[in-house]
This record gives structure tokens, sequence and C-alpha cells, in this order.
């Protein structure tokens, strides 16, 4: 049976207001470049690109739009702890190491050790045609091969997938494209740091990040955590 959520979407706008300020790149206030929402259960979700962040690979500079949003809207719904990035300060959190990420990975570390993590769920967006995707979710475990290494188990892929099913939504593990398996890598990383830590990236297409979209995707969220956290 599907959870029927009320998602306030003028809430959402409120939330999603600080990662607008200042064209989407937030704004500089002389402190860390990212925020933790601290919550009460043992799941962390985390937004690094919620505000415009440097591509070396594209060679552009862009946000994902939503996702920081959905981070702090799903810290008040489930209670689970957050952190995202609070403006540009020229790092990529999911790509460089963490001695030049801002220190982004070192707080999830901390915040992980702190408060007993027991998984992480790491938010990006993605475009709805993304050549080689074939899901509207991509989820990376941090591995090209099936049961080699992943950041989180096949069993807890599985009630994933299948929790995104119940709404419609598309959703498969990937061992090719986003497969999230460098090492800088946010889930890689903290996955390597304690391997007692479930981690997964959650590529999500620009489809359900749009507020005429949102409701399934949040409600699909909202129970994933829940179902995690039992």
């Amino acid at each position: 049976m599907k959870q029927n959520v009320d998602i306030s979407i003028s809430k959402f706008r409120e939330h999603d207001k600080k990662f607008r300020k200042c064209n989407d790149t937030g704004i500089d206030d002389g402190g860390k470049s990212y925020h933790h929402m601290q919550g009460n259960i043992n799941i962390l979700v985390s937004a690094p690109h919620s505000v415009k962040t440097y591509r070396k690979t594209e060679g552009k500079t862009y946000a994902e739009i939503f996702t920081g949003s959905i981070a702090c809207y799903l810290h008040e719904l489930t209670g689970c702890h957050t952190i995202y990035k609070k403006y540009n300060d020229g790092t990529n959190a999911n790509s460089d190491s963490d001695e030049k990420d801002g220190g982004y990975k070192n707080a999830v570390k901390s915040i992980a050790k702190k408060y007993n993590i027991k998984t992480l769920i790491d938010l990006h967006g993605m475009g709805e045609d993304v050549m080689g995707v074939n899901t509207e979710i991509v989820i990376g475990t941090g591995t090209k091969i099936s049961g080699d290494g992943e950041t989180a188990s096949i069993k807890t892929s599985k009630k994933v997938i299948e929790i995104f099913k119940k709404y419609e939504i598309s959703a498969d593990v990937s061992y090719g494209k986003f497969n999230a398996g460098h090492p800088n890598n946010i889930t890689k990383y903290i996955h390597n740091t304690d391997p007692n830590i479930e981690s997964m990236q959650f590529e999500i297409s620009a489809k359900y990040l749009n507020l005429d979209e949102i409701k399934p995707l949040m409600n699909a969220l909202v129970e994933i955590i829940n179902c995690l956290n039992t």
C-alpha cells in the first residue's frame, strides 16, 4: 500500500529559497559551506550539489535543483539527519578528495560516527534522457560488479527498488554510469571509512525534480527512510 504523506508545495518552496539565492550559488556567510540538520534516527541524507557546483569533467557549473530542499523536507518529515551545501565554495564534494572538498566528506564522516549512522543516502539530479540510463532513479552502490564490494547490500537495494516501484517510479542499481564507484564519491568514501554504513547514491531524473511531479518522489523517499529505519 502506498503512503500518502501530506506534501506541502508551499513548504517545499520555503525550504528551497535558501538554495536559489544569488543565482543558485547560495550566500557565503563566511562560515562553512555546508550545514548539518541534526535528526533523531540513524539515517543521513546528503545533498552536496544543492547549489551551483563546478564539474571538471564537463567544464560546467550548475546546481541539481531541488535536491537540497528534498533533503531538508525529508528531515522535517522523517527525523533523518541532513547535510547540504549552503553556498558554492568552488569545490565538488562528490569528486574532489577529502582534502580539497571544503570539508564536506569529513563532516559526513564525523556525523556518521557521532550519531551512529547506519544508512547514508546521497541525493543527485540527472537529465530525463541520459545516454545509457533506462530508469528514472539510478542507485549507485560503488561497484561495477554485482555483489563485489557494494556499499549497500543487494537486499537493501531490492527493498528500495520495490518501494520506488509502488509509486510507479522506475529504479535500478547501476554497475555502469552513476555507479558511485570512485573513492572520492561520498557514498564510496563513507563506506570505505566504515563498512557497516550502508551507502547509496540516488540519481533522480529531472522528471521528478519539479513541483508538478515531486509528491510521488517525496512519498517514496519517506517510505524508504521509514523502512530502512526499522
